[in-house]
């Protein structure tokens, strides 16, 4: 079989950017998969790329409306992967670190640890990101934040300590400062804060459980509200 009939019968494939040393720490894989004839996906962790750069949430099949197709299908995989190859997709995470704090300020931790790495400082290791691409003449290209979030938790498992030194409403400041940042960053495609409710679906022991913006009982957490009020470009 031929390369071209090997990538013929092809259903997905992964883009995953790396840099020439083969450092893919908290990069995201995107993926282009078929979805059907004249149907083609790009998928990250559960979301798809819309035809205006934007992520949308794929609900189950049954749910697809025809508008829902027109925006989030390319009808050929070279079509999504070229499109796909316009944008990057990343987790940063700011740990107990505030959003504009740099590893040049490690004291800045509220916890006063998880400050002693670059990948500890979300908006310094984005800017890696952006240097390495510019440094790749990839600069028409703009990067996703597909997950990030500030953890709350006052009784955090194991590994996650730094969460208990953040209360709800230092959150919410770090959640709305962020985006504020993050507005101001051409390069930045936009962001998808993580997560909604899992507090609704978790024990307090998991993990996921301190970066809930919408409580248990259904009631908002200040970084909900924040969000919600934050003036919408």
């Amino acid at each position: 079989m031929t390369d071209e009939e090997m990538l013929a019968c092809a259903t997905e494939f992964s883009l995953l950017p790396y840099d020439t040393r083969g450092n893919r720490q908290g990069l995201r894989e995107l993926k282009v998969a078929f979805r059907g004839p004249n149907a083609w996906a790009i998928v990250c962790v559960g979301a798809v790329l819309n035809h205006d750069g934007e992520w949308e949430y794929e609900s189950m099949p049954s749910s697809r409306t025809e508008d829902f197709f027109a925006r989030c299908r390319w009808p050929t995989a070279r079509e999504a992967i070229d499109f796909a190859q316009q944008h990057v997709s990343a987790h940063p995470s700011g740990f107990s670190n505030p959003p504009n704090c740099t590893p040049a300020t490690p004291q800045c931790s509220l916890s006063g640890g998880f400050n002693n790495h670059d990948s500890f400082f979300a908006f310094t290791r984005v800017s890696e990101y952006r240097n390495l691409m510019m440094q790749q003449n990839e600069t028409s290209k703009r990067i996703w934040f597909t997950e990030f979030g500030y953890c709350s938790n006052p009784t955090p498992p194991p590994g996650f300590e730094y969460c208990a030194f953040i209360n709800e409403q230092t959150q919410a400041n770090f959640l709305v400062q962020a985006f504020t940042m993050a507005r101001g960053l051409s390069y930045v495609g936009g962001m998808m804060m993580w997560n909604l409710n899992f507090q609704q679906v978790v024990p307090q022991t998991n993990e996921m459980w301190g970066f809930g913006v919408v409580h248990a009982d259904g009631s908002a957490r200040p970084a909900y509200s924040a969000l919600v009020q934050m003036p919408k470009p």
